[in-house]
């Protein structure tokens, strides 16, 4: 294809000869105007690269590829694979509206927000990505929650005191979801000091019937009896928790405790309530 200059020349809207459709013209490494119609091509109202290899000049600091239109898209025919990233140890953001969402961390490869505590992954009911496969462990701040036809028990709230002294304790509250739930909840309680005390550890919870209900918890001790009371004539003793199976309502709390009403008069103990849901 030849270009012209002068009166003769084409301008834009001619006509040009010798040219194919949809060629980029560049100025390649040999300083004369090419093209590359097997990778660099432009099609009206898209931007298409066959199989480019973009390279920013050296003295340009922040290299920036600009897409517009209605859907602007990116795409591959290659046979290879597409790669997007870096070069060099840095960072891989993606952004939305120029604010930075997300990043691979160039040091780590981890995959991680920006803002801490702040996007979720998928939504409730829809959007959801499917499984989640793992090698190692959830590591989690707050509560995890399992849901489905069949769901895994999972932990959702686990609250320990330790040297709780002459005083009763409630331990963090855990509130139900937006819909009636089943849970197993326990207690366990040591003693350490055993002089004068004598109570009971609780759990209060509304039921799917919406009524609030205190249930006082068993234990069992090391011999294989059982109590609901933790006295000082045991002595200083674990008091080992039965677990009970409980319906809470909607939007309701559960909380575990050392009753309010009992005696705690010289008394030094520990004590752990665990809430797991399962349906």
């Amino acid at each position: 294809m030849a270009l012209h200059g002068g009166a003769g020349g084409s301008s834009i809207g001619g006509a040009l000869t010798g040219g194919t459709n949809n060629s980029v013209l560049f100025v390649n490494p040999a300083g004369v105007i090419a093209q590359d119609n097997a990778n660099f091509t432009y099609v009206v109202g898209t931007t298409t690269f066959s199989a480019p290899t973009m390279t920013a000049a050296t003295n340009i600091n922040s290299p920036l590829l600009t897409l517009t239109g209605t859907t602007p898209t990116i795409t591959s025919a290659g046979a290879g694979a597409m790669v997007i990233g870096t070069s060099v140890v840095q960072n891989l953001q993606f952004q939305i509206s120029g604010t930075s969402r997300w990043y691979l961390q160039g040091a780590t490869g981890h995959f991680l927000a920006v803002a801490d505590n702040n996007y979720d992954i998928g939504a409730s009911g829809a959007s959801r990505p499917r499984n989640l496969y793992l090698a190692s462990s959830i590591k989690q701040v707050g509560g995890v929650l399992s849901s489905g036809t069949v769901g895994v028990p999972v932990i959702v709230s686990t609250a320990r005191a330790t040297v709780v002294t002459n005083a009763a304790q409630a331990l963090t509250a855990f509130t139900v979801g937006a819909a009636d739930a089943s849970f197993v909840v326990s207690a366990n309680v040591l003693v350490t000091t055993a002089t004068t005390h004598s109570f009971t550890v609780t759990c209060t919870y509304t039921s799917e019937d919406n009524v609030s209900r205190v249930i006082t918890f068993s234990f069992e001790q090391l011999a294989g009896t059982f109590t609901t009371t933790v006295v000082n004539t045991n002595g200083a003793v674990p008091y080992e928790g039965v677990p009970l199976h409980i319906r809470a309502k909607a939007a309701t709390t559960i909380q575990i405790a050392s009753a309010a009403g009992g005696t705690y008069t010289n008394v030094v103990y520990n004590i752990e309530g665990l809430i797991t849901k399962y349906a």
